[in-house]
């Protein structure tokens, strides 16, 4: 997966943390992670310190950041990064647009995060169905 963030990231994978924080301010350059193929939960909490900010990722087998996401401007409730929290309860993610600079990342991924583009935190989450691996949720 390659994955950036306006302006950092902090990401948790299957419930568990991966990195804090991603990218140090540097949203044009994306970080490349290798996932469980078994990937049931992926959830971002994401830092803008001013401007447009938002999340922008792509799977190598054809997983992307679009409106499939769930991002809220506030910490949705305890436990967001669990397999059990009910995601049904976060907004669809807001898809800001497309991208070019970031040759790493597929031209098919789009920048997303909450309705309102310039919030100082965005906490974005992708479940998968139970079972189901990353590769069979291609779009």
């Amino acid at each position: 997966m390659a994955l950036t963030a306006d302006d950092q990231a902090t990401i948790w994978v299957n419930q568990v943390l991966v990195t804090k924080p991603l990218n140090n301010n540097i949203w044009n350059k994306a970080q490349n992670y290798e996932f469980p193929e078994c990937l049931r939960v992926i959830a971002v909490a994401i830092t803008n310190n001013g401007g447009p900010g938002g999340l922008l990722a792509s799977f190598d087998n054809g997983v992307i950041t679009d409106n499939s996401w769930r991002c809220s401007e506030t910490v949705p409730l305890h436990q967001w990064t669990s397999f059990d929290f009910d995601d049904s309860v976060m907004p669809r993610a807001t898809v800001y647009g497309g991208h070019s600079l970031i040759s790493t990342i597929s031209p098919k991924a789009f920048w997303i995060g909450t309705g309102n583009p310039n919030a100082p935190k965005m906490f974005c989450r992708l479940s998968l169905k139970i079972g189901k691996t990353v590769s069979e949720r291609k779009h």
